[in-house]
């Protein structure tokens, strides 16, 4: 994954080479810990991929992959997904084609569900794609919750040590 986080040039060379369809199947049937690296390797190109790298990404099944990817179990994996995918969204000169490819392969769905996630960072990323590529002026996510969630993160990280702090002192001899 770090060489597709390198220059443009060096992206060119693994797109040239076709090891990104290779990538994506492996990804698609190995495990965990395969997926992780290609879906690493798939948004870093996202990131400082030209518009025909995204092209070559999207040809050979990569956004559906990481549509996909979105209802995964494990919090980085959604979260380096969805911004593969806002890079996809933020980058890509028809935008229009993106969005209804996402549609199709269940991505606003997908997006949908992890507003409601465990993990806040997921859903505020999931909300920020949502709002951006897809508004759906029923439904948003109030603006008041995520800047609570910020301002008090330090107070709430403060109280988990107290609260940590006094338990250790109840339960020590």
């Amino acid at each position: 994954s770090n060489i597709l986080a390198g220059t443009r040039s060096q992206i060119q060379s693994v797109v040239k080479s076709g090891i990104i369809q290779e990538l994506i199947k492996a990804a698609q049937k190995d495990e965990i810990s395969v997926k992780k690296e290609v879906i690493w390797a798939l948004s870093n190109m996202t990131q400082g991929g030209t518009q025909a790298h995204i092209e070559a990404v999207v040809g050979v099944g990569g956004l559906q992959l990481l549509v996909d990817s979105l209802l995964t179990d494990n919090v980085n994996i959604v979260l380096v997904a969805a911004e593969g995918i806002k890079n996809m969204l933020e980058k890509f000169d028809n935008v229009e084609k993106i969005k209804a490819m996402i549609e199709e392969y269940g991505g606003v769905d997908y997006m949908e569900t992890n507003l409601q996630h465990v993990n806040d960072e997921v859903g505020f990323k999931m909300n920020d794609i949502l709002n951006t590529y897809f508004p759906d002026p029923s439904f948003t996510f109030p603006t008041q919750m995520k800047k609570d969630f910020y301002e008090n993160t330090d107070i709430n990280q403060s109280l988990s040590r107290k609260a940590t702090k006094y338990v250790a002192e109840l339960v020590s001899p």
